[in-house]
């Protein structure tokens, strides 16, 4: 049989009366901690047929008392336990533009910083430089477009700097983007929206392990009120 801890290992034990670890704690578990600090400053503005929305925002994050739980496959006891911190500080900035002729732009990027340390989870005698798995940058970018009274269309971009997992895995930074069309129709008297969606346009990436690798995606869907009932609607997808 297998078991699956998180979401990154399975772990295979062919005999779950053998060789299967059991996880004490070595004194009382305390509770994890964060205290997050920040200044935002954001607005809207108006400038005849479109509007301009902003935030800007300074953050820090203290984490305490991290519940780690390193993993041996030659012991038969795991131990948690309280072990690790960090503090991430970092800026945040959002900017959407949109106009009455229905456009849409969606603007995001963040920098971050961390310092701490975080017990390995497969060698418990070693400590992990936790600003090894905060990426420095991320950036968004959404636009979309009101082609006509029914047709929409929008691409969506997001880009993350280098960064590791704590399983050890590199990603070396990586960018995807996906596409969708939105067409709007009606049944009868009742609306109707028939969808196109392609996901990762620019190629494959990876989550958490190379093994979940993400290849380009396309969907069809439609979506329809089919049944409206004492101004009830039921919805078929």
């Amino acid at each position: 049989m297998f078991l699956e801890e998180f979401i990154d290992y399975t772990w295979n034990i062919p005999d779950l009366l053998i060789n299967v670890p059991v996880i004490i704690t070595s004194k009382k578990l305390r509770p994890e901690k964060i205290i997050t600090t920040e200044i935002a400053y954001g607005g809207n503005h108006r400038y005849n047929s479109s509007s301009v929305n902003f935030d800007f925002r300074l953050f820090q994050d203290k984490v305490s008392d991290i519940l780690v739980n390193p993993r041996d496959s030659n012991a038969a006891v795991w131990s948690l336990d309280n072990d690790g911190s960090y503090t991430m500080r970092g800026i945040d900035i959002q900017f959407q533009y949109n106009t009455d002729s229905g456009h849409f732009i969606h603007f995001g990027h963040s920098v971050t910083s961390s310092d701490g340390t975080i017990k390995d989870k497969t060698n418990p005698d070693v400590y992990l430089d936790i600003s090894l798995f905060t990426p420095e940058q991320t950036t968004t970018l959404l636009y979309s477009k009101k082609i006509s009274k029914r047709l929409s269309a929008g691409i969506n971009y997001y880009r993350v700097t280098t960064m590791e997992f704590i399983s050890g895995d590199q990603t070396g930074g990586y960018d995807t983007a996906d596409l969708s069309v939105k067409y709007q129709l009606t049944t009868g008297k009742k609306p109707a929206q028939l969808s196109f969606l392609a996901k990762n346009i620019s190629g494959s990436y990876f989550d958490y392990e190379d093994e979940t690798a993400l290849e380009r995606q396309f969907y069809i869907s439609f979506k329809s009120v089919f049944l409206i009932v004492k101004g009830k609607r039921w919805i078929l997808e």
